[in-house]
């Protein structure tokens, strides 16, 4: 539900603000582990299962978000826009990955991009794919890491979740949100490139301090690439194609996310977590080069 929520606010976002604004909206705090790894051990002591709580509170979330969404916030789609939007393209644009990477539903458009913004377009959501595809992978294997290596609890779990979410919070607030236009490559470079050494430190961590030191540059990272990548993408597209291109990027955030956890904890308990770690890390060199090839893209 929190994937649906961000899908349906960021191309939300877009419509509010200019693209040099629009990376500010973007930071959160990852509370959730926390309270989640707190609710379940008071639920045990209570006598309750373990994730009654946690589901509780999470289901009055949600249903908070819905209400605020049904009051506060009103439609931006006009009558005459959804009735178009209905006969607009081939659903297939919008179920076939090969058409969310070629964001062919933008390209059928009246009015579709110039080709070159249209290459740079597709050169961008092929790194956010594959940034998250390997990111995701490793986050979900952290948790089998910890728990293996350094016996840690569900509470600790999420004191650890919980110092990731700060870091990000302050980064992403005192940083990002600072970075001028026309340097969120830069920026998004600098970040992978230090995810590197992070996850090296994470896969051969002997001892908590090891870890933390790994921990705080994944958060640097975390932080910084995925804003300044939709900050990137956002800026393309007509103000009427917007909502399409950062659905799409988040639609192959969302199939990045499903594939690369399985991956990656398929390599893990095959090869084990130093291998696993130390190979994804290497593989960051892809988004990297495939950045470097989007910032060279020429535009009209």
């Amino acid at each position: 539900m929190h994937c649906h929520r961000c899908r349906l606010a960021l191309p939300k976002s877009t419509e509010q603000r200019n693209g040099y604004d629009r990376h500010r909206l973007l930071p959160r705090l990852h509370c959730g582990p926390v309270d989640g790894a707190y609710f379940a051990l008071r639920s045990r002591t209570t006598g309750n299962v373990f994730y009654q709580t946690p589901a509780l509170l999470a289901l009055a979330f949600s249903v908070a978000d819905l209400l605020f969404i049904w009051v506060m916030m009103p439609e931006t789609l006009t009558k005459d826009a959804k009735a178009s939007s209905s006969k607009f393209g081939d659903s297939s644009d919008f179920l076939n990955p090969l058409s969310l990477f070629h964001f062919s539903a933008v390209s059928r458009t009246k009015d579709p991009p110039p080709k070159q913004r249209m290459q740079k377009l597709q050169a961008l959501g092929l790194v956010y794919f594959c940034y998250l595809f390997l990111f995701s992978g490793l986050e979900f294997t952290l948790s089998f890491l910890t728990h293996q290596r350094f016996h840690f609890t569900s509470m600790q779990q999420g004191k650890m979740f919980f110092f990731i979410g700060v870091i990000m919070a302050s980064i992403q607030g005192g940083y990002a949100r600072r970075i001028k236009p026309g340097q969120h490559i830069r920026a998004v470079q600098v970040a992978i490139i230090a995810l590197i050494p992070a996850f090296i430190l994470i896969g051969l961590s002997w001892n908590i301090t090891m870890l933390y030191v790994g921990l705080a540059l994944y958060s640097f990272a975390a932080a910084i690439v995925v804003p300044c990548l939709s900050t990137l993408v956002s800026d393309h597209g007509s103000a009427n194609q917007k909502g399409t291109v950062m659905g799409i990027l988040r639609s192959l955030g969302a199939l990045a996310r499903a594939l690369g956890p399985v991956v990656s904890s398929s390599v893990y308990w095959i090869a084990g977590a130093q291998i696993c770690f130390l190979l994804t890390s290497a593989s960051f060199i892809i988004p990297l080069a495939l950045l470097r090839t989007a910032s060279r893209l020429k535009e009209e």
